[in-house]
């Protein structure tokens, strides 16, 4: 049997989350021997270093179909072209919750991932004609798949509670896959480098409203005159929220320390991870919280919201802080970590089981099951 995973829906740099999650499943396909086909568009839209990685594989390969120039919308059309024209059969799965329509008669199985419903929770983030697409498209995947897999067991309450418990019931937990070795390779940069040399505090993510970085922010500011040698930084494409906050600070020696690097590759990553006294994420929503379970896994301490799916997918072994909470709730949270010694066997023994808990070869080995049994 052949999987296909459509890479349509993947920007590189745009979407880190979707991104790793996609490939290290893929990775991990490969490594328990499932032979996979990858229908692109263009292989200039992926990480370059996954590309190369393909062209080494016996058992994965790129397809090529048409492209369609223009903004992300353009998937959607792509993935539509592609499922009506492909010859193989098989299961095919979607990595982003739209499961295009048919006009072939095809009869292949078709899965998709919904990764979350951050647009029931906070629709103020989002337009209205944006939600009502994505009411539709998630009702859709949610009829007509063959199964959808979500990436956490809260994502699963939330389908039951806003689309139904017949909706869930047509649903699997699969977590994602996490390839540490992916930050391994390759030589760091001269930049990541030199902020690695210094005591830092790091956050991950996509600066969206529903992140909160502004509130690490906060509680660095307060934290910045009893830790001087300490500095904040944050990877990931900045908001203008976040830039604001940043300028707003008064104490010029305090702004210059926090350090907004964008997004940055793998092997930069990787040595951030390793590096960092602490890793904090503020987030108020997140259907899995990757980059939480990323520095976990190499062995810092990690301090996130005590809701959505991050106590799950941390596995309770991360340090909790309610939602919503002050600055200085923060500030108190990361400063008990700074002020005492570091339990290192802890730590490991986290990074061993989170390691094992999310590797691709155990979470491939999950979604084939799916895939053979529905």
């Amino acid at each position: 049997m052949i999987v296909q995973v459509p890479l349509f829906c993947l920007r590189h740099g745009k979407a880190s989350g979707l991104e790793s999650a996609v490939l290290n499943l893929v990775r991990g396909f490969a490594q328990i021997g499932t032979p996979v086909t990858l229908p692109i568009a263009s292989v200039n839209r992926l990480n370059p270093d996954f590309a190369n990685w393909v062209e080494q594989q016996r058992g994965v390969t790129f397809q090529k179909y048409p492209m369609i120039r223009g903004g992300t919308w353009t998937r959607f059309f792509e993935e539509t072209m592609f499922l009506n024209t492909t010859e193989q059969m098989g299961p095919i799965l979607f990595p982003n919750y739209f499961l295009p329509p048919t006009f072939n008669g095809r009869s292949s199985s078709t899965f998709c991932f919904i990764h979350d419903c951050q647009h029931r929770v906070f629709p103020q983030f989002f337009s209205k004609r944006r939600r009502l697409w994505l009411d539709f498209a998630f009702r859709r995947s949610l009829n007509k798949a063959a199964h959808v897999l979500l990436i956490s067991e809260f994502e699963k309450a939330q389908i039951a509670r806003f689309f139904g418990e017949k909706a869930a019931d047509h649903c699997t937990v699969v977590y994602n896959a996490i390839d540490w070795s992916r930050y391994a390779f390759g030589s760091v940069s001269p930049t990541i480098e030199s902020i690695s040399e210094h005591q830092y505090i790091l956050s991950v993510s996509h600066q969206y409203a529903h992140k909160n970085t502004e509130a690490i922010i906060d509680a660095f500011r307060l934290l910045a005159d009893i830790y001087s040698d300490l500095n904040l930084v944050l990877v990931g494409r900045e908001s203008q929220n976040v830039s604001n906050r940043i300028n707003a600070i008064e104490n010029k020696s305090v702004r210059e320390r926090i350090i907004s690097t964008g997004f940055v590759s793998d092997v930069d990553l990787g040595r951030l991870y390793t590096k960092c006294q602490l890793f904090v994420l503020a987030s108020e929503y997140e259907g899995f919280g990757m980059s939480a379970v990323e520095a976990m896994g190499f062995g810092v301490p990690v301090i996130v919201t005590k809701g959505s799916s991050l106590p799950e997918v941390t596995l309770g072994k991360a340090t909790y802080v309610e939602p919503k909470s002050s600055p200085s709730v923060w500030s108190d949270a990361i400063s008990e970590h700074l002020s005492r010694q570091r339990d290192e066997l802890a730590l490991r023994n986290a990074a061993i089981e989170v390691r094992t808990r999310f590797q691709p070869e155990s979470v491939a080995k999950s979604v084939l099951k799916c895939l053979i049994t529905y």
